[in-house]
Formats: C-alpha cells, structure tokens, sequence
C-alpha cells in the first residue's frame, strides 16, 4: 500500500487568512509585523516535527514489510551459503554419510549472470528435495573455488559422494535442470 502523499501546511495558510482580516488597521499590521518572525519560526518547527514523525512512522511500517518478506523468503529458501572452506567440508562430509547428492552454484556478486540464476537456483531447491544445494561465493571462499578448479561464474557442480561428477559452466537453466534430472535419477 503507498501512503499518500504528505502535504505540509505552508506559512501563508496560517498567516493569511489573519492579515487579510485585519489588513485595514494599522495598529494591528504593526503588531503583526513585529510578531512574524516568532510565527514563522514556530510553524516552521511544529512543520518539522510533523514530517519527521511521520517519515519515522512509515520508515518503521517499511522495515516491519522488508522483515516480514525476508521471513517468508528464509522459510522458502533451501540453498545453504558457504562461507568458508571449514561450513564446505562439513556440509559435503555430512551429505556424502547420509548419501545425498550435492549441486553447487558457484557465484560472485558481481558477476550478473550469476545473479540472474540464483532465484532459478531457488527454485530447482525447492523442486528436488532429496538434494543438498549450496551456494558458494568465489571471492568469500576462494579455498572452495581453487580446490574445485572454478575459473568462470557461473559454475554448478553436481557431486555424489564427495566428489565432483559433473561441471557446467555458464548461465543455461535448461541445461541445468536437465543435467540435476538426470544426475538424480542415475
């Protein structure tokens, strides 16, 4: 939902309505000339205050919204981040134990094609629940990176007990869900 535009009072809509009234009397023009400035400092603080809470308020129905989409985003999501070459060998050591095989997407920030298939990457998480996905960034886990011999982005992996069986290099989701469909079902 968008809020509605604010709209600020101008002085002119507290001031003149009260000169126009009393435009006719020079003793009041004299005391009202004397009075304007203390006027015009007053409502432009009380203007102040009025955007800043309200600024405020949005600010926090904003960041409620962006908790609540990453909530639900968090539940979605079943790609593990790898950060380090440690959360690497725990996460590929368990998964080999329990006979689980392993799609990699090996990703940098700023490579765009990368980006482009991290939500597909969600979504083939989502679809094939009997595989463990990670993600690694190159330059947060270089160790991963140069263990695997990863020299382009995107690269995907698919691995079964430990090691590396297939490597596809490049942003091509056809050829990925074709290569996870049937790496699965070998």
């Amino acid at each position: 939902m968008v809020p509605s535009p604010l709209r600020v009072p101008a002085v002119t809509d507290y001031i003149q309505p009260h000169i126009q009234s009393n435009f006719g009397n020079p003793k009041i023009r004299k005391l009202h000339a004397a009075k304007t400035p203390i006027v015009l400092s007053l409502i432009f603080i009380s203007s102040i205050n009025y955007i800043s809470f309200h600024n405020s308020s949005n600010r926090r129905k904003g960041e409620e919204e962006d908790m609540e989409r990453q909530k639900k985003f968090v539940k979605k999501t079943r790609v593990i981040k790898v950060g380090s070459e440690e959360s690497w060998d725990c996460y590929v050591t368990k998964a080999s134990k329990q006979g689980y095989p392993v799609v990699v997407h090996f990703s940098a920030s700023w490579c765009t094609p990368s980006r482009a298939m991290s939500p597909f990457f969600e979504e083939l998480a989502l679809e094939y629940k009997s595989v463990l996905f990670l993600s690694v960034d190159v330059d947060e886990a270089k160790e991963v990176a140069s263990k695997l011999e990863i020299k382009a982005m995107p690269t995907f992996v698919l691995m079964k007990n430990g090691a590396p069986d297939y490597k596809l290099v490049g942003a091509n989701p056809v050829e990925l869900r074709k290569r996870i469909k049937g790496f699965i079902n070998c």
